[in-house]
């Protein structure tokens, strides 16, 4: 969570985000509760071994997750 001064609020939050691989996946969801700002994620493994033929599809599953963790929160000052 991120807690923000009364005169800051969120401006643009991250969509809702969904990736799966195989019997893996990641949820994640930013809300705002007063002048918070919270982000839950959810990661299932329910295939933690990964064939060396999965590793593509692996690997664009990763890739999916890290461009979620790179987006911006933007803020304005009120």
């Amino acid at each position: 969570s991120l807690k923000l001064p009364a005169t800051i609020k969120p401006a643009v939050l991250p969509k809702n985000f969904q990736a799966a691989f195989q019997n893996n996946s990641l949820d994640a969801v930013y809300s705002v509760s007063g002048n918070t700002i919270l982000l839950k994620k959810k990661f299932k493994m329910g295939s933690p071994v990964i064939y060396p033929a999965d590793f593509p599809a692996w690997k664009d599953f990763l890739n999916k997750v890290r461009e979620f963790n790179r987006q911006n929160i933007s803020l304005t000052v009120q």
